[in-house]
């Protein structure tokens, strides 16, 4: 049995192992193996998720994006200038309910306020959001 180059012989969850040359299986030396790496983290630079960690975090930008049918409900994507980069809000039901009426190109300061006790025993708190929206118009620009 002959082994092509890259062809993978070994998988465990922490790597693979792949022949270098082509051999006879049976001939294999530990020295013609090589170990790849197959953790590798996967980002996204569109995808950057605000997730609040301290009460009165602000995001505060234009809205440059709105996915009306994201992941897990409305999402927008907000450019703020003050840490240079394009900013998901994340799908928090108080957020979404204050992220109603927001619109492409709206100006937007979302402040998070902390946690409040979950209503049902057992959930995840409540996070507690106020957004503050200017409507931007032809005039305005």
């Amino acid at each position: 049995m002959t082994i092509t180059d890259n062809e993978i012989l070994y998988e465990n969850f922490n790597a693979f192992l792949v022949h270098k040359e082509d051999e006879l299986v049976s001939e294999l030396g530990i020295e013609k193996w090589r170990v790849i790496n197959m953790w590798k983290e996967q980002t996204s630079d569109n995808m950057n998720i605000w997730l609040p960690k301290t009460i009165n975090e602000e995001l505060i930008g234009q809205v440059i994006e709105v996915k009306e049918l994201g992941k897990y409900g409305r999402q927008l994507v907000i450019k703020d200038e003050r840490i240079g980069k394009d900013m998901t809000t994340p799908s928090h039901k108080v957020l979404q309910a204050r992220l109603a009426n927001i619109k492409l190109n709206d100006l937007v300061k979302i402040i998070y306020d902390g946690e409040q006790p979950a209503r049902v025993r057992g959930e995840n708190p409540i996070k507690m959001y106020r957004v503050f929206r200017e409507e931007v118009t032809e005039e305005s620009v």
